[in-house]
């Protein structure tokens, strides 16, 4: 087998929680690598009420200094923006045991996020409405993380598409070099 080389991260890992007893029957896979141009990541696939989500999760790589902190417009150039402030409970599991750390509220950075997740070929849309929801997350090492959730699917309306194939948590072994741990009180 010829040899392809590798990439080297420029950013740390990020530590996720694998334990098999954070999974239930709304949690699909997951998925992990590194980007062209070294950003490791993150991500599992998992549905809640019919719709089909994806969360990816990604070392903090912009500087929120660089961004407005506008909030979400109303509409700009026939884009039509919308906000949610109600709490939503999701199924991701990856990060259990991760600090909490806000929410992403400038729509500057949350595009930013999105747009790096489409140049990395890691998502695509199928319509001209981008959605996305974004979270400020400190893993188990003190790593500064983001993870962007993206709808995938509304019941039988495909929203985005990924190209990552999802292994199954079912079928996740113990020996696979993923990080199983517990939250130690």
């Amino acid at each position: 087998m010829d040899s392809m080389g590798y990439i080297e991260s420029s950013y740390q890992k990020i530590i996720c929680n694998y334990a098999l007893e954070n999974i239930n029957d709304n949690n699909i896979g997951y998925s992990f690598g590194v980007t062209a141009d070294g950003v490791p990541f993150d991500a599992e696939a998992w549905e809640t009420d019919g719709d089909l989500m994806v969360t990816f999760y990604l070392p903090s790589m912009l500087d929120e200094e660089d961004f407005s902190d506008e909030p979400f417009p109303e509409s700009s150039d026939g884009m039509q923006v919308f906000h949610s402030q109600q709490q939503f409970f999701g199924e991701q599991a990856l990060c259990v045991g991760m600090v909490d750390d806000g929410t992403i509220e400038s729509w500057e950075l949350l595009n930013a996020y999105v747009q790096f997740l489409i140049d990395s070929d890691l998502v695509e849309f199928c319509t001209d409405v981008l959605n996305a929801s974004g979270m400020f997350l400190i893993d188990v090492m003190g790593n500064d993380v983001v993870a962007i959730t993206i709808t995938l699917a509304m019941g039988d309306d495909i929203t985005a598409m990924t190209k990552l194939d999802f292994i199954p948590f079912k079928e996740k072994d113990d020996d696979n070099g993923r990080g199983n741990f517990r939250v130690v009180k």
